[in-house]
């Protein structure tokens, strides 16, 4: 097992690592919202969404910045975007950086020089406390992606919660700085499903559902650097 991964476990199971509350609906316009309160369900969440993040190694200032879960959320509960390893925290910064990294791209191939990309990447996971992975939704996970990766007025048109907004505001600010250069717009993209069971007679369907939204987001992006998996 990864040393991170070993420490994780140990860490939550003696309740030293932090499990994040899910907000109770307030009780209308101009009430004071409620106390934040833990379940089983979130806690499974918020630990699988901190292992992804640990095991894809994906810069975040806080694996809670990564746990988008919520009511009515149905795309997904954990997003981490990162630019050349640097955590994004909003999409203001997320723009400077951007900006200043590509810059400095650009100049250093103008001068002649040789000089990579900026290593955008994006991890997507949804999580479900089920014993077996569902087909459908492993479909519903690649048509969120495929959603959150290429409408333009995703906000209006989907209407996530608020977390999944900071979000896509952090990659819609990056894809503009993107579009600003003339550079190819290219993330590299894991989608991650997470489910409580074990291997089942539903695993080849399961697989060519993983294949086809893999495929289908890989040729919207213009390029392979998408992948689909699952873990138990």
């Amino acid at each position: 097992m990864d040393v991170r991964v070993a420490d994780g476990l140990k860490r939550f199971c003696k309740g030293e690592i932090e499990v994040f509350g899910r907000p109770l609906k307030n009780g209308g316009p101009g009430n004071q919202p409620l106390d934040p309160y833990k379940d089983e369900s979130y806690s499974f969440c918020s630990f699988c969404v901190y292992l992804a993040i640990n095991s894809f190694n994906i810069a975040v200032h806080s694996y809670g910045d990564a746990v988008t879960e919520g009511y009515f959320e149905r795309g997904f509960d954990g997003i981490a975007i990162a630019l050349n390893d640097v955590p994004l925290e909003s999409p203001e910064t997320a723009a400077i950086i951007a900006n200043e990294e590509l810059s400095d791209y650009v100049d250093v191939i103008a001068a002649g020089g040789t000089e990579e990309m900026p290593t955008f990447r994006i991890l997507m996971v949804q999580v479900k406390m089920a014993p077996t992975a569902k087909m459908t939704d492993l479909d519903a996970m690649g048509s969120a992606a495929y959603r959150f990766l290429t409408l333009t007025k995703y906000l209006t048109e989907v209407t996530p919660n608020e977390t999944v907004t900071r979000w896509w505001n952090i990659y819609d600010a990056i894809r503009e700085v993107y579009q600003k250069h003339g550079q190819e717009f290219a993330p590299e993209l894991d989608l991650l499903f997470v489910y409580q069971g074990d291997k089942t007679e539903e695993d080849p369907l399961n697989k060519s559902a993983c294949e086809t939204h893999q495929e289908i987001l890989r040729a919207k992006l213009g390029h392979k650097k998408v992948s689909f998996s699952t873990w138990r």
